[in-house]
């Protein structure tokens, strides 16, 4: 008989008594990683589990990298679909078995393995069994860092290194199987995008494999909305820019997205310290662009906010802060009205594109104008003439320009709409009035 042996250092092992020695000892078989060995009939691992989930994959990388839990996947070992309903468990999966906890609503899988059996990231065979170990359940995972467990006792199960790799900031794949899934290319350039503060960087190995994905054409089956799942999140980590960056370096970027080389990364770049909106973000990324970034899956929201800046940050950059008529008109283009967001998002990413690449020097001035406005026109109340000539939207217009016309007591020709009507308005800031006194003194000086 051999001495009892463990692939790992907890106290004890998970798993099923298989038969029992003239000598006492009982022969068992591992729930952890299949492997069949004789234990003595006082060990703590032939005492029965009746149920054994662990903690998988990212829960366990952001514990090692001190990052905060943001959600719980658990597999458990040694049941079937059957068992978990009666134990209270809600079945969610349509192609594989995952459960959510009666309780907290986290999500238990089914430790199972894949098989591959059709192009594309859903071309997999699942097999989920009792039979199936946790080591195995590992393997078919995309990175080493994503390949780890915690036993309840909270011990650490890595049959592929992940620990080492996150020691060493390595974006490392488990198994040449890695290949067989063009999702990866993208999750593991969003997964160098978010940890690049970290130091990670990609193994040349994982990159090859990458490479070769994108050369052997399965990206095309990735459906748009999975594709914009993945830039959604990386356009919210602190080096979005680097998600195109790796794609490129993967030679994917060009399939993916049709006019890849219209994106301004640096403009992305430029936006990460000044917000954290991932709507801003994409717009002054894919500003430049003709159509959306692809053709479905992106929200609506993304695109409004990209073609606002593309249409109307000209606009913005030429308009006549002292033309009061040219002002109301402006806005009521933007139908700030309605939507006072988008005179926020267009004032924040004019401001963005305006601290790194100066393009007008009273653009600010201009914003301050425009809100100061928009602060006041809010309280107007728009009455129509139905005898007048004059179409409803000239209409408007008027009135709302002689209602800021009354309030500042000048003529939208003059130039005192912008210097002493504001100074004479409390909403105005200090910043402005500071810069129309400075720019009133040297018009003195000048004459």
């Amino acid at each position: 008989m051999r001495t009892p042996t463990r692939s790992h250092n907890a106290p004890r092992d998970y798993g099923t008594r298989l038969s029992h020695h003239p000598d006492g000892s009982v022969q068992f078989q591992s729930w952890i990683d299949g492997s069949i060995y004789s234990l003595p009939p006082d060990d703590p691992s032939l005492e029965p589990v009746p149920f054994l989930a662990c903690l998988v994959g990212g829960a366990v990388r952001d514990r090692y990298l001190e990052l905060p839990l943001l959600e719980r996947d658990y597999v458990v070992l040694h049941q079937t679909p059957e068992s978990m309903i009666q134990r209270g468990f809600q079945p969610v999966g349509k192609g594989f078995p995952v459960f959510l906890h009666p309780q907290t609503h986290e999500e238990y899988a089914l430790a199972r393995t894949e098989r591959k059996i059709h192009v594309g990231h859903q071309g997999f065979d699942f097999f989920a069994d009792p039979s199936v170990t946790l080591v195995q359940d590992l393997q078919r995972r995309d990175l080493t860092i994503n390949a780890m467990a915690l036993l309840p006792d909270g011990t650490l199960i890595d049959p592929y290194h992940g620990l080492k790799d996150i020691q060493d900031h390595v974006l490392r794949h488990v198994s040449p199987a890695f290949a067989e899934d063009p999702l990866r290319v993208l999750r593991v350039a969003r997964f160098a995008a978010r940890f690049n503060a970290l130091g990670f960087t990609i193994a040349p190995e994982t990159l090859d494999l990458m490479q070769h994905l994108s050369h052997r054409g399965e990206l095309a089956s990735l459906s748009h909305e999975r594709i914009w799942q993945e830039c959604h999140k990386a356009l919210q980590t602190n080096a979005p820019a680097l998600f195109f960056k790796v794609l490129e370096r993967a030679q994917a970027l060009d399939t993916l997205f049709p006019e890849a080389s219209r994106l301004n990364l640096q403009a992305l770049e430029q936006a990460v310290p000044l917000t954290p909106d991932p709507i801003l973000r994409y717009a002054l990324l894919s500003a430049s662009l003709t159509h959306p970034l692809l053709p479905h899956g992106i929200p609506l929201v993304f695109e409004e906010a990209r073609v606002l800046f593309q249409k109307q940050y000209p606009v913005l950059i030429t308009l006549p802060a002292h033309d009061l008529t040219a002002c109301v008109r402006f806005l009521g283009q933007l139908d700030v009205f309605r939507r006072p967001l988008r005179f926020e998002q267009l004032a924040h990413m004019a401001q963005i594109t305006h601290s790194v690449l100066p393009t007008d020097p009273l653009l600010k001035t201009t914003l301050d104008v425009l809100n100061t406005a928009l602060h006041h026109l809010k309280k107007l109340k728009i009455t129509l003439d139905p005898h007048s000539v004059d179409p409803p939207e000239t209409q408007v217009l008027e009135q709302r320009t002689q209602f800021l016309r009354n309030i500042f007591k000048t003529s939208p020709e003059s130039s005192g709409f912008a210097t002493a009507s504001l100074l004479e308005c409390p909403v105005v800031n200090q910043t402005i009035k500071n810069k129309i006194y400075k720019q009133n003194l040297q018009t003195r000086n000048d004459t």
